[in-house]
């Protein structure tokens, strides 16, 4: 890293500029990758998001659960992808608009909203109190939608820039195609 750092500090400016480590092989790159801990974090991240995609496989099963019919069940996927589009979109224009500390507190709150949507759910779940079960079946569309807005500030938007930024215009895709491939991984137990 330091290496591609004095290289990119002579004399490129503007376009010219050159990412530190556009002057690494794959091999040196993976290395770099292997090696620091802001990569670490956006595997566990990536690991974490594909394990929540995976959950959301049983959204259906959950809704016949809580008393949907089967053809409404199945529309909790789809309310649920919502949330994640909503959370793209926007984490899309506020990476572009907004400084990161700004970036940073919005996701924050948008974690924090998603965990007492989860919080309401469980609670209402865990009593099973038919009275409770009727109040889970009103909130859960929309509780699955705020549960979903991280994913889609995070995994598909927050990973995606901090690969840009970090592996560059060379290696970006190789960071990609790591932090997806691990993810994925360790999807497999959990299936």
């Amino acid at each position: 890293g330091a290496a591609g750092k004095d290289a990119a500090g002579k004399g490129a400016t503007g376009d010219d500029a050159v990412h530190p480590l556009d002057i690494l092989t794959v091999r040196e790159a993976l290395l770099v990758f292997a090696s620091e801990r802001c990569v670490h974090l956006g595997v566990g991240l990536s690991v974490f998001f594909a394990l929540f995609n995976c959950v959301s496989s049983y959204l259906a099963t959950l809704g016949v659960a809580v008393g949907f019919d089967a053809a409404s069940a199945s529309m909790l996927v789809t309310v649920s992808s919502l949330g994640m589009f909503l959370g793209d979109v926007g984490a899309g224009l506020a990476t572009d608009r907004l400084s990161p500390i700004a970036f940073y507190r919005c996701g924050l709150c948008s974690q924090l909203l998603a965990a007492a949507a989860m919080s309401a759910i469980l609670v209402l779940w865990c009593s099973g109190t038919p009275s409770h079960l009727e109040a889970l079946r009103a909130v859960l569309p929309a509780a699955l939608v705020i549960i979903t807005v991280p994913a889609g500030v995070y995994w598909s938007v927050f990973v995606t820039v901090f690969a840009v930024r970090f592996g560059g215009p060379k290696h970006a895709s190789t960071l990609c195609g790591l932090m997806d491939f691990i993810s994925y991984v360790c999807v497999i137990p959990v299936q």
